[in-house]
């Protein structure tokens, strides 16, 4: 997570090229860890959505299919993390409010 930090400080500079080799070698450590750790957090989700906003940035068109797969890998992590209608989060927080802002 502190590469994922990493990466994030350089992104607030703009400094995309530096932020996308942070996000990717986080990405590497967190392919690492459990699935079933992963499930509970929603930074792996995060980080892919961060990678492909750096590609974007980057004006990287040949790496548009790894941003795609970055995306729809987002999107499950957050289903798995939160619930597909946020029912996780529900059990946990007790409602959905703040989350549903973001939507």
């Amino acid at each position: 997570m502190a590469l994922h930090e990493k990466g994030r400080a350089a992104l607030k500079r703009e400094d995309y090229s530096l932020a996308l080799v942070n996000y990717l070698e986080a990405d590497e450590k967190f392919s690492t860890c459990t699935s079933e750790l992963l499930k509970c957090v929603d930074n792996y989700a995060l980080l892919h959505l961060d990678i492909a906003w750096c590609y974007l940035c980057l004006g990287n068109v040949s790496q548009i299919p790894d941003a795609e797969k970055r995306l729809k890998e987002c999107e499950n992590k957050f289903h798995q993390s939160y619930g597909t209608n946020m029912e996780r989060l529900l059990d946990i927080k007790g409602s959905t409010e703040n989350h549903l802002t973001m939507e």
